[in-house]
């Protein structure tokens, strides 16, 4: 990959954190049309990686915090 395209892509990825961060949602959206049209990934290749970008912080959210039940999908007893 050549370093302007990774330099655009690390801008544009910056650019969807804090979108996200300011409005606390929809990083799918934005995320995998960069990883299509900049990045050049194939749109099934693009949407699981933005699922696998999505899930990490998640699993790490849900671990954090203090009502495990709720991240296991169960009810809270």
């Amino acid at each position: 990959m050549e370093l302007h395209l990774i330099i655009i892509a690390l801008a544009l990825a910056l650019m969807v954190g804090v979108s996200l961060g300011l409005l606390g949602g929809g990083g799918s959206i934005l995320t995998v049309p960069i990883l299509t049209y900049v990045l050049g990934m194939g749109p099934r290749e693009a949407i699981a990686a933005s699922l696998f970008i999505q899930v990490r912080p998640a699993q790490s959210a849900c671990s954090a915090t203090q009502n495990r039940a709720a991240c296991a999908g169960r009810a809270a007893p």
